[in-house]
């Protein structure tokens, strides 16, 4: 299932025109945990707001949540059914182009992750995911097997990168608001298309990114882990 409009044709003729808009088009399987496709999705309503005929919703950043001051159980906050994490903004710096990095923290069953993401300014519209080290590495093993792809990897992929579209917020003053976006990964390979959503809060220091279509997430994995 997805948090999306449509499906299949309907989800990249929406991307397509995001990409257009956002002016890039930039790149760094489809099985849910019982390994049968049949995750769920999420939809979203344009007249009465975020919803789903499951009774899922959209991620909605609109509201302030706890802050944190360490690193957290990443699916703490998992809806039913989906794989949402949640982060740790262990520290953040901008850059003198405008783009804002973050170096993310998180436990799972107390395995310790971390991974830095870059988040470009107004003019930069990109968004990278970047390995820092073994924590990485550790990050994408957790995510293998929260999503069910069993693809055993071994490591995290140098970099990933994604167009964006910023769904709420200024990218030129993040700190002013939550920042919501949704990020597409495109290449010449279909097979590896795939759609999140990333969102952050500075003053309480957390991130999110969080699934929007479960059939995803094995293009996520592999495009995470270079296992392609």
């Amino acid at each position: 299932m997805e948090r999306s409009f449509h499906r299949t044709a309907g989800r990249r003729a929406q991307a397509a025109g995001f990409a257009i808009v956002a002016l890039l088009a930039v790149g760094c399987g489809k099985k849910s945990p019982d390994g049968l496709g049949n995750g769920p999705t999420r939809v979203s309503s344009s007249s009465t707001g975020p919803a789903s005929s499951s009774g899922q919703t959209e991620p909605d950043p609109g509201r302030r949540k706890t802050a944190f001051t360490a690193a957290p159980e990443i699916m703490s906050e998992s809806e039913e059914g989906f794989v949402d994490l949640v982060f740790f903004i262990a520290d953040h710096r901008r850059e003198s182009d405008g783009t804002c990095v973050f170096r993310a923290k998180g436990l799972h069953d107390g395995r310790e992750m971390e991974f830095e993401i870059l988040y470009g300014s107004t003019a930069r519209r990109v968004v990278e995911i970047r390995r820092s080290g073994a924590s990485s590495d550790e990050f994408v093993k957790v995510l293998d097997k929260l999503f069910g792809t069993g693809l055993s990897p071994e490591a995290m992929s140098t970099s990933c990168q994604f167009s964006r579209v910023v769904l709420s917020g200024d990218p030129a003053h993040p700190e002013s608001a939550t920042m919501s976006t949704k990020l597409f990964h495109t290449s010449g390979d279909e097979s590896l298309y795939f759609e999140l959503y990333l969102n952050f809060d500075l003053p309480t220091r957390r991130l999110e990114l969080k699934e929007k279509d479960s059939e995803y997430r094995e293009a996520v994995m592999k495009v995470l882990s270079g296992k392609r």
